[in-house]
């Protein structure tokens, strides 16, 4: 997210106060770090249990890079743990 601001922006520092943790989810076969805004993270902990399914509502964004391919990044900004 720093990176992507960063270039977007030309600054990240705002993101100092959003952002100051990433979490690891396992996607079908693969492994995702994503961040989380930090008002949900105290909520998280305590709903989201490990292993568990969670439906996760992000800021979705890509980073083009010079000598070519894609850095997604994606930002958590709501959850849930029920759903149909």
């Amino acid at each position: 997210m720093i990176r992507f601001s960063k270039v977007k922006t030309g600054k990240s520092y705002f993101l100092n106060e959003l952002v100051s943790r990433e979490y690891e989810f396992d996607i079908g076969n693969y492994k995702i770090w994503m961040s989380i805004q930090n008002q949900l993270m105290a909520s998280f902990k305590s709903e989201v249990k490990k292993g568990e399914k969670v439906l996760l509502y992000c800021l979705f964004t890509n980073e083009h890079k010079y000598e070519g391919g894609i850095i997604n990044t994606f930002l958590i900004s709501e959850f849930s743990t029920v759903w149909e």
